[in-house]
């Protein structure tokens, strides 16, 4: 025990040495679609739900001059994304999520460097807003989504400026590759209407059962209180067929640095 924390001891001595070698970095910006996919199984509509803004706070440590590494967090605020609009059903879709990155950085001269490393969700959730229309029935609801944990990568182009021996500035273009496999699917709330009177849930259960099967279905699936997702759905149960969610982006991040100097 007495070894282990002399150990510790030296290692944040020597820690403390090179103290001066830790920054922190604070950026926000805005995240565009890199490459468009499908966001709803047998949907056609495509684009990615890391599109909207992100901040990010990233604390690093340099080695030397030329080599580092930092680790960051982040949190996206999605924009909106239409997953669904035809035959009645109106969907759309925004990501809210928390991102841990690991990066090593290479500075290729005083102001210009890279930086690349791995890249996961820590939570969050994407919120399914929609509406259905069948005829004179109408169906407001809302849906959480939850995903799996996720692992992806990112690359980050950018220059730095000092402003004194302990603040700069920044500028960088990074690009996100990820993907969130879909876990469950949550209602929120819904509400149903028939000519523009409210139903309760035993009415509404009435007017469905003078539709189409189908329409049923469709229906039925939306205000699901929970759906599981997972690779092979077992019929009649509420399971649906595992999907993938894409959080891809490429974007712009702005923000400030400070050099620690203990």
């Amino acid at each position: 025990m007495k070894k282990t924390v002399l150990a510790l001891a030296m290692f944040f001595v020597a820690l403390g040495i090179n103290a001066q070698d830790f920054y922190v970095a604070l950026s926000g910006g805005v995240t565009g679609v890199t490459s468009q996919k499908t966001l709803r199984t047998g949907g056609d509509l495509k684009g990615s739900y890391g599109e909207g803004y992100q901040g990010q706070l990233r604390l690093g440590y340099l080695f030397d001059k030329t080599f580092g590494v930092d680790l960051g967090v982040g949190y996206l605020y999605g924009s909106d994304q239409q997953i669904a609009n035809s035959n009645g059903l109106d969907i759309v879709g925004r990501a809210r999520a928390f991102g841990l990155s690991l990066s090593g950085l290479v500075n290729l001269s005083e102001n210009v460097y890279v930086r690349a490393g791995l890249l996961t969700k820590l939570g969050g959730r994407t919120d399914i807003v929609g509406t259905l229309e069948q005829g004179p029935l109408k169906i407001d609801f809302e849906r959480d989504n939850h995903g799996k944990f996720p692992l992806g990568f990112n690359a980050a182009f950018g220059v730095k400026f000092k402003l004194n021996d302990k603040w700069g500035v920044f500028a960088e273009m990074e690009y996100q590759g990820i993907d969130v496999d879909a876990d469950e699917s949550v209602l929120d709330t819904y509400s149903a209407y028939l000519g523009g009177e409210v139903l309760q849930p035993a009415e509404l259960a009435q007017v469905l059962a003078t539709l189409p099967v189908e329409a049923q279905m469709q229906i039925g699936g939306l205000i699901t209180d929970k759906v599981t997702y997972v690779d092979n759905p077992t019929p009649g149960q509420p399971e649906s067929k595992s999907i993938t969610a894409p959080y891809s982006s490429f974007g712009l991040n702005i923000g400030v640095t400070y050099s620690f100097d203990w």
